[in-house]
């Protein structure tokens, strides 16, 4: 038989093959879709998995609370997304402390390619869009709500502790802030409810924590109100004519000094967003008032976050003696020292 006619033969097969085959798939052209999920419709989306790589602390397995309670932040199911960088991995943990679930992992098989892919979190029934920053070398993470603009969740260092403290952990990207991987003290916030608020830090770096205390000390006929500071129960800063006070978090001015920071932040008696930046030696107060909420990178630099367009449309760099310089033309800036 000549080896042309055997390849005729063999064609003619394959083509009679594929045609009884394509008669019997049905075709399906519509996008996958996970159950559960109400605002995704994709065509390559991911169900996270529980990390098989990531070993549990001992610490987290409470024998009293095997199943563990879901997170949440502001009344909303809430995953903390963190980076561990031994097994190089995206995490989300959605359980709190005492809970046998392990985080999920949302990286691994996903390609770092800087394009968007869309994972389902199915434990918070939660849409999350993974993606890598090549530009900055770390993972990003945004989720949605039905009905919602997506919005930029933190990804924080990951801590065996961080669902320890969950309950202060901010989890959204401020406006115009640094994109980076958050140490967890850097995320953690205090939100004013009408009652002093106690806040437990070691600002100077000497291993001993200082207690800090901000309340409302008087009201005025004008509707704002006056807020007072203590740290370790001497007077460190008053606010004045203050139209609300919103709350107070832990930062990192510089990373590379011994000292954290602490800002309070409120809205002037104009309503516009203010923010007190305080640091305390173990000797003096060191304060500076700017004009708008702020991001601190770590690296000696203060952003300025814009509530108009959600950019850093100023930033200041501090020096060793807390002094800021504007590095645009604006100002915005005092700056006062408090004690000896």
């Amino acid at each position: 038989m000549h080896l042309s006619r055997i390849r005729g033969e063999w064609v003619a097969m394959l083509i009679a093959a594929c045609a009884v085959l394509s008669a019997c798939t049905p075709k399906d052209t519509s996008p996958l879709t996970v159950q559960g999920s109400g605002s995704v419709s994709a065509t390559a989306i991911v169900v996270a998995q529980p990390s098989a790589e990531y070993t549990l602390p001992s610490t987290r397995l409470l024998s009293s609370d095997k199943e563990g309670r879901p997170l949440t932040y502001l009344g909303s199911p809430a995953p903390i997304f963190t980076y561990n960088s031994e097994n190089d991995i995206l995490l989300a943990y959605c359980y709190e402390t005492g809970s046998a679930h392990l985080p999920y992992d949302l990286s691994s098989g996903l390609p770092a390619d800087g394009s968007e892919h869309p994972v389902y979190i199915p434990d918070l029934g939660i849409d999350a869009w993974v993606y890598f920053d090549s530009g900055l070398g770390i993972w990003r993470v945004s989720v949605s709500e039905p009905g919602k603009p997506k919005e930029e969740c933190i990804v924080y260092i990951d801590d065996p502790a961080i669902t320890d403290r969950a309950e202060n952990l901010r989890r959204e990207v401020q406006s115009g802030a640094q994109p980076r991987y958050y140490a967890m003290d850097n995320g953690l916030y205090y939100a004013y409810d009408g009652k002093a608020k106690e806040i437990s830090i070691d600002l100077n770096g000497d291993g001993t924590a200082e207690k800090v205390v901000f309340e409302k000390s008087a009201d005025h006929v004008d509707g704002t109100s006056d807020f007072v500071i203590r740290i370790n129960g001497e007077l460190a800063a008053e606010l004045l004519k203050v139209n609300s006070m919103e709350g107070a978090f832990e930062t990192d001015v510089d990373a590379n000094d011994v000292f954290r920071e602490i800002a309070f932040e409120y809205r002037d008696a104009s309503g516009k967003p203010a923010t007190l930046l305080m640091r305390y030696d173990g000797n003096s107060i060191r304060t500076a008032v700017f004009d708008a909420w702020i991001d601190c990178a770590g690296n000696g630099t203060v952003f300025l976050r814009s509530e108009e367009d959600g950019s850093s449309a100023e930033k200041f760099i501090a020096d060793e003696w807390f002094r800021f310089v504007t590095l645009t033309d604006s100002s915005g800036l005092g700056e006062t020292e408090v004690g000896g």
